[in-house]
């Protein structure tokens, strides 16, 4: 399924492109993510079979009212094809293009709690001027942190949790335990 997320997500992209409104669309496309992750019963209504598929580009249109049209009309697109379920991850992969068109470099926050949008965007910016370019994290919640944060860029790891610290500190007693035995 994530080829076929890829290839509506490269449509969207190339429309997107030929409109010059990348930026604009891919700011619009975080907040469908947003909508469909927080209210599970919008997928429920917009994919119902109890509704004509008429009914439910109507209920898209009222709901993404305040989108670019082109936005509206690829959510009905995605709903004549039956592809609701995957719509999270095709404007996933929206995304990803869009950031990657503007240069921007994208990363994972870790955190045992959620965190405030300040705070993430303060952590964005760190490691913007860290990257010398523009980061774009996105929060994923983990409680087998026990407290602070891990970021996660291109494959570096920066890791500043309490279960990082306490997992040093058992491995500097170990050690130190070892050269005693000796």
């Amino acid at each position: 399924m994530k080829e076929v997320a890829l290839n509506y997500a490269q449509a969207l992209y190339s429309l997107a492109k030929e409109e010059k409104s990348i930026k604009e669309w891919g700011e619009q496309g975080q907040l469908v993510i947003e909508l469909f992750s927080d209210n599970s019963d919008l997928l429920l209504l917009l994919d119902s079979r109890f509704l004509t598929i008429a009914e439910r580009k109507n209920h898209a249109e009222m709901i993404f009212k305040n989108f670019a049209t082109s936005i509206i009309d690829f959510i009905k697109v995605i709903i004549d094809y039956h592809r609701l379920p995957i719509i999270v991850d095709i404007f996933q992969a929206f995304i990803s293009l869009c950031y990657e068109a503007q240069g921007i470099l994208q990363g994972r926050l870790y955190s045992a709690f959620d965190l405030e949008k300040g705070v993430i965007q303060l952590v964005e910016e760190t490691n913007s001027r860290l990257q010398k370019r523009k980061v774009a994290l996105k929060l994923r919640l983990d409680p087998t942190l026990i407290g602070g944060v891990k970021v996660v860029i291109n494959g570096h790891v920066y890791d500043d949790t309490i279960k990082n610290q306490l997992e040093k500190m058992e491995l500097s007693l170990l050690t130190k335990e070892s050269e005693y035995e000796n």
